[in-house]
């Protein structure tokens, strides 16, 4: 297996975005994540996602939210590329999850292990909106968990400030987790709301919330701009949504009325109910306020979080002073960004090679004087050095 200067690599995962290898760092011998963002220098588009998900782990400070520990240019898969060190985490929740894995926990105590990951997820996502900043790509493979049901979220590449509403209808996120408004221009972060209100479900069941989804193709947007500008209620919207899905989809949403929506959740098989909040109807209460179709009835992340499903830990909302989005660096960042075209070559564009600089100026990527051309640990010709 290929190395690193600094990192003995162990293990290596296949991922949609990234090569992941589980590794040990030779300077205190922790285990870590090194996640190497495919295409990440190749091209303006991947370039400036990879430089946003960078500054929002640098920047984020939260129990439930990975920390970014080390950044670094590398050529280990053979092209130049970003890669991100994290501490190493047990599973994903998607491996959790497997059927041959719920056996093991999918017990007597189901309610509060359940109860437990959907509040630490809740918790991350509220530091992320009161931050200013929706992930938009939240599913069971961008959480991790550990045997006592801690979880924290990860992967940051979608994620965008309040006025960077990117149609999300492509690209690597999950279908069966997407936010029906999501397939426009016009949302909110309450698209991370449903987005939890699924794991929640799948969680509890076993398996996917609306299986298959919605796809882009069967909306026609000017449509669903229309319907979104129009919300009334969840009824409205369903009897609108209808008009412009193929039949073969009405079941789906049909299950999601709210006439049918509490009906759908009821015939659950639910565990027994567990001291506290942790008991069925409060469950049921909670999914409810998060698969809200219409997302201006949707709860937040902070009301989910006082909901009396949740009555054991006593949430108490901490709003920062100043939004992550809005500090005058990254301000700055996020408006050299936009000035960036996504036609460059991010390895000879030097417009994004300052931008790269400025963000990872805290890391050790300085001294090692990494050349983004061809990653050497010293460039003797390159006047291009990080």
């Amino acid at each position: 297996m290929a190395e690193l200067p600094r990192y003995r690599l162990e293990i290596f995962f296949e991922g949609g975005e990234a090569h992941v290898y589980l590794a040990v760092d030779r300077t205190t011998n922790q285990q870590v994540a090194v996640r190497i963002l495919k295409h990440s220098l190749e091209d303006g588009f991947a370039a400036k996602r990879a430089v946003r998900e960078v500054l929002f782990m640098k920047h984020c400070k939260h129990d439930n939210i990975i920390n970014l520990l080390d950044v670094f240019v590398t050529s280990i898969s053979l092209k130049p590329a970003l890669a991100i060190v994290m501490p190493k985490k047990q599973y994903s929740l998607r491996y959790f999850n497997d059927p041959s894995n719920r056996k093991t926990w999918a017990d007597d105590y189901l309610l509060l292990r359940v109860c437990n990951i959907i509040y630490c997820i809740l918790s991350g996502i509220e530091y992320l909106h009161l931050n200013g900043i929706k992930h938009r790509d939240l599913s069971l493979n961008n959480i991790m968990v550990d045997d006592t049901c801690n979880a924290t979220i990860i992967d940051f590449g979608l994620c965008r400030g309040p006025a960077q509403n990117a149609k999300i209808t492509e690209g690597p996120t999950t279908l069966g987790y997407r936010a029906p408004e999501a397939y426009t221009s016009n949302y909110t972060q309450k698209v991370d709301l449903w987005s939890i209100g699924c794991i929640f479900y799948e969680l509890i069941t076993g398996e996917m919330y609306l299986r298959p989804t919605i796809k882009s193709t069967d909306v026609h947007e000017t449509q669903l701009l229309t319907m979104i500008s129009q919300y009334k209620s969840d009824e409205t919207f369903i009897d609108m949504f209808k008009t412009v899905v193929s039949p073969g989809r009405h079941s789906l949403l049909e299950a999601a009325r709210p006439t049918t929506l509490r009906r759908t959740f009821e015939l659950i098989r639910w565990p027994e109910d567990q001291s506290g909040g942790a008991t069925r109807d409060n469950a049921i209460d909670l999914l409810e306020n998060l698969l809200k179709f219409n997302p201006n009835e949707r709860c937040t992340a902070s009301e989910a979080l006082v909901s009396p499903f949740f009555a054991d830990y006593g949430h108490k909302t901490t709003v920062p002073e100043t939004k992550i989005i809005d500090l005058p660096y990254c301000r700055d960042v996020f408006k050299a960004l936009d000035d960036i075209g996504n036609d460059i070559n991010p390895t000879n564009d030097q417009k994004f090679i300052n931008v790269l600089k400025q963000v990872l100026v805290d890391y050790e990527v300085q001294e090692r004087q990494i050349c983004i051309h061809k990653a050497h640990e010293t460039c003797v010709n390159c006047h291009q050095i990080l």
